[in-house]
């Protein structure tokens, strides 16, 4: 009767469906509800015709069954299924919830192994073979709960019986959940079944509790709480060091919501019952009546020649936020005396005269500005001083007409440089000087001559009137200057001499284009020259790479040579010097009136080092115009340049020379020639404006004789008659 039963079971549970068989498959879920919610259908192969399930409980994942489910064929799921009833460390090898324990169950039908994931019914039928004489019925009703509580999400569960009755369960959380419902559970016979007397909980993640932040002591103080920052638990009480009082709450609390959660006051802070050390000011010091206590009186002071900027006095008053000095530390500063406004301009100042005042200076309209537009008071240890000097405003020369019977054309608009050229009607002489240009002088711009006159011309033509001659006289044949009246010049007062010495006389004659003019020009009388002249003379040396070491020495003493010919002061000449090569020394330069004697200046002239390369005369001639002849330079004193050099330019110059000559300065070049002497000249005398002012010295070791330095010296003498 027995095996009769267990063998119609097993063809009921393996009778092959006439489709492909569908199984459901998970593997170690740890619940039913977890395996029906993470596995799958499967469609079995035709050999596996039934669906197993196997539920293990296994020491090494606790009390919780890890639950697998798939196809299976016949043969082998009823081999294993009927190992559930043997004997092992349980009294069972199947038995459902003991570690240690696992059982396997088979059905057939499609997804028959859903409805029995546990393998419950399976269980008691392999109990009921091992008693077959027992009433199963009741077993089935009175052996414990069919199924395992299910495990949180998060959670573990651990069981003293398995699944028997009065076996009881408990649930706990992972770190950082805990359990909302109950944590136990007990497996309880019932009239009419036996069941887990609560459900499962669920874990949740822990909310934390509302803190204070941590409370940081006082900077020179510290403090004590009791309690870790709980909201209603924790006190804290505040103290500063010695010498130091409490400003603020002593004692603070952590007060707030289940949300949020704060201090019940700011945090205090340590405060000195002194006042903090009064610090002397810049160039200056302090003197105390007292230690730093309320009413400690302090005074400032400043070094000799420098003003209080400030409060000289400041006390230690008491405050709210504790002992304080009723005044900041002044500053200690210097003063400069006032400023004029240059004459035809005007001068804006930012301040009193105290460091850090500025002064703007502007020039009337039509007049330039000589200097800088700006200076500052700057501070020294003793007292204020201006950057630089005010600076001076030139204007341009006053607008000239034509003459009568007359025309003009001027390049300029009258500013320094301006040249003016005159012409006659036809029928018309022109009598003065045919072109005038605007020249800067120590009185203001000044144009060079007059307006010339047109007169109608005479019969017969004469001559140019010659003026008179300073310290001498002009002696005529003829009273009118007719053609082939001679003129002859003496000096008449002791000591002055004619220059040059060979124009005593001149002869009025006629030109090839039916003009008349003088044969020389007139001469002039001067002290004995050399050495005496009156003028102010550039020197500038050419110290580039093609003039040889022995031969830019020989260069340098020539031009000492030259220096000691004449006196050397304010009242007769006056020399500045410098030299150049791609660009000019502006280090070794020498300006006007740097040197009173001779041999101070001959010896600074000396230094002149040779060095460099490239021939720029553009750019020293600019350095001559814009440095050496506006420091200095004495004003209704004739200015000359003398330049020595053996090349061309690299750079352009032409209209540089242009401005120097018309502004009245005399240019005289000595070419150093090599090779190539025709070129060199007319490029000198493009320099020059005059082919009488170039000199030429062919060998330089041997040219540089006495010949040489007086046909130099005669130039310069001459020179001063223009």
């Amino acid at each position: 009767m027995y095996l009769r039963a267990v063998i119609v079971l097993s063809i009921a549970f393996w009778s092959v469906p006439s489709s492909g068989l569908r199984c459901w498959t998970c593997a170690n879920a740890r619940s039913p509800a977890i395996c029906r919610r993470t596995g799958h259908f499967q469609q079995c192969r035709f050999t596996e015709t039934v669906c197993q399930t196997e539920v293990r409980y296994s020491a090494g994942w606790g009390n919780y069954p890890l639950i697998k489910s798939a196809c299976k064929e016949p043969h082998a799921c009823s081999n294993n299924q009927i190992q559930n009833p043997r004997k092992a460390w349980v009294p069972t090898q199947c038995n459902g919830g003991k570690k240690n324990s696992v059982c396997r169950c088979c059905c057939s039908g499609n997804l028959c192994n859903m409805r029995n994931l546990l393998c419950e019914r399976r269980v008691e039928i392999a109990k009921s073979i091992l008693s077959p004489r027992r009433d199963t019925s009741a077993q089935l009703t009175a052996t414990g709960c069919q199924v395992s509580p299910e495990v949180p999400e998060r959670g573990r569960l651990s069981c003293t019986n398995g699944w028997l009755l009065e076996s009881k369960c408990t649930f706990t959380c992972l770190e950082g959940y805990e359990i909302i419902g109950s944590g136990i559970t007990i497996c309880r016979q019932y009239p009419r079944r036996t069941m887990w007397n609560r459900r499962s909980p669920i874990c949740r993640k822990t909310v934390p509790k509302p803190r204070c932040d941590p409370v940081a002591a006082p900077r020179f103080g510290g403090v004590h709480c009791s309690g870790s920052g709980e909201v209603g638990a924790t006190n804290c009480i505040f103290y500063c060091y010695n010498g130091l009082k409490l400003k603020g709450a002593e004692r603070i609390s952590c007060i707030g919501t289940p949300l949020r959660s704060r201090w019940s006051d700011n945090i205090p802070t340590c405060i000195s019952v002194k006042c903090a050390e009064v610090q002397s000011p810049t160039n200056g010091y302090v003197r105390c009546r007292g230690s730093g206590d309320i009413g400690t009186t302090c005074n400032f002071l400043c070094n000799f020649g420098l003003e209080v900027q400030g409060d000289a006095i400041t006390s230690c008053i008491s405050t709210t936020d504790g002992p304080k000095w009723s005044n900041d530390a002044p500053t200690c500063s210097g003063r400069c005396q006032p400023v004029e406004a240059p004459e035809y301009g005007l001068v804006d100042c930012v301040g009193n005269g105290e460091v850090g005042t500025v002064c703007t200076f502007t020039c009337r309209e039509g007049l330039k500005m000589v200097g800088t537009s700006a200076i500052s008071c700057n501070l020294s240890p003793l007292g204020g001083f201006w950057s630089d000097t005010a600076p001076t405003c030139v204007g341009g020369c006053l607008q000239v007409q034509s003459p009568a019977n007359g025309f003009i054309e001027c390049y300029g608009s009258g500013e320094i440089g301006t040249t003016c050229a005159f012409d006659c009607e036809h029928g018309f002489e022109i009598n003065g000087d045919a072109t005038i240009y605007c020249k800067l002088t120590r009185r203001g711009p000044r144009w060079t001559g007059d307006v010339p006159v047109c007169t109608a011309p005479a019969s017969p033509p004469t001559c140019s009137n010659l003026g008179q001659l300073r310290h001498g006289n002009i002696t005529c044949t003829n009273a009118v200057n007719s053609v082939g009246t001679m003129c002859s010049f003496q000096c008449s007062t002791q000591g002055y001499v004619l220059l040059p010495s060979n124009r005593f006389e001149t002869v009025c004659q006629s030109t090839p284009n039916g003009k008349v003019r003088w044969s020389k020009k007139k001469p002039c009388c001067n002290a004995n020259c050399p050495p005496k002249a009156k003028k102010d003379i550039v020197v500038i040396v050419d110290s580039s790479g093609s003039i040889k070491e022995d031969e830019y020495t020989k260069m340098i003493d020539f031009l000492i040579q030259i220096v000691r010919t004449y006196h050397i002061s304010r009242d007769s000449v006056q020399i500045s010097a410098f030299r150049f090569n791609g660009h000019v020394d502006k280090e070794t330069q020498i300006l006007f009136g740097d040197y009173d004697t001779v041999d101070e200046l001959t010896d600074a002239i000396s230094k002149f080092k040779k060095a460099g390369s490239g021939t720029n005369i553009g750019e020293a001639l600019r350095h001559a115009q814009n440095v050496s002849l506006a420091i200095r330079n004495r004003p209704n004193v004739t200015d000359m340049v003398f330049i020595m050099t053996d090349g061309k330019s690299n750079d352009k110059f032409a209209h540089t020379a242009k401005e120097l000559r018309d502004s009245g300065v005399q240019i005289i070049a000595l070419g150093v020639v090599r090779k190539k002497r025709r070129e060199l000249m007319e490029h000198l005398v493009e320099i020059t404006g005059d082919p009488d002012l170039v000199l030429e010295a062919s060998d330089v070791l041997n040219s540089f004789k006495d010949r040489l330095l007086k046909s130099i010296t005669d130039k310069i003498c001459e020179v001063s008659c223009e």
